[in-house]
């Protein structure tokens, strides 16, 4: 009988940390249960309330301009150049030199030497993005090639400067031309440049080349909050077309460039 009587009082103390255990679960499962049913009631009241002002609020109905319209891809050259070598020296051209880009300037390289310099302040870190996206073009559609390169990089444009070549001297214009964005247009010689304005305005301007400058002819403005475009030919009166929808207005802005 003695024996037994440590037996007997071991499994009466299992037994109450059994029920102690249990009891403890069970406070805990009720603790997790009201903790979980506060934060859902917490979580539901401001949600609601974030829909409202949502739905209410008239600023929710202003878009970024990258999501409301985008202009369409448009294929330019990037014809870089780098073509020539010891054997074009005596015949320098756009398309034969390397274009070699610092914080100082340009340097046409030709034959292992520098042709031609043209001095500019870029900023250290536009370097890289200048040297991938300037490209030769013929602005001025005269059959010669000019050098356009990015100088301003802005969230929606980009300003490019524009340097002009002389075939008679066979160097490039130290005076540049800008232009955001610009796309050239062989077929018409013209030279447009779409650009974005705000979130909810976006525009086009359409140039020619005269003899001694490039002129604005016309200037295309829509307005994606009114659903306008209007169009401001150069010493003209504006004209503004409404348009039913945002889809709509954006059509009509794309074929302006198509």
């Amino acid at each position: 009988m003695h024996r037994l009587l440590p037996i007997l009082c071991c499994l009466m103390l299992v037994g109450c940390g059994e029920k102690s255990s249990s009891s403890d679960s069970q406070a805990e499962r009720t603790t997790t249960s009201s903790t979980t049913t506060t934060v859902s009631s917490t979580t539901i009241a401001p949600r609601t309330t974030t829909t409202t002002a949502t739905t209410t609020t008239p600023e929710s109905t202003t878009t970024a301009i990258s999501t409301r319209y985008t202009f369409p891809t448009t294929e330019i050259s990037l014809e870089q150049g780098g073509k020539g070598g010891q054997e074009h020296a005596e015949d320098p051209q756009p398309l034969y030199f390397r274009y070699r880009f610092s914080a100082d300037g340009i340097a046409m390289r030709l034959a292992g030497g520098t042709y031609q310099f043209l001095p500019y302040a870029f900023a250290d870190a536009d370097l890289e993005r200048v040297a991938e996206n300037y490209y030769l073009a013929d602005f001025n559609f005269d059959e010669h090639l000019d050098l356009a390169v990015p100088t301003l990089f802005g969230v929606q444009n980009t300003q490019y400067s524009v340097y002009l070549w002389n075939p008679d001297t066979q160097k490039y214009l130290a005076d540049a031309v800008t232009f955001l964005n610009p796309i050239v247009r062989t077929e018409s010689q013209q030279i447009l440049c779409p650009y974005h304005d705000s979130a909810t305005k976006s525009g086009i301007d359409v140039y020619v080349q005269n003899e001694t400058a490039f002129t604005k002819i016309i200037g295309y403005v829509a307005d994606f909050e009114t659903l306008t475009l209007t169009k401001t030919p150069s010493g003209a009166l504006a004209e503004t077309e409404s348009f039913a929808s945002i889809e709509a207005l954006s059509d009509a802005l794309s074929q302006l460039l198509a």
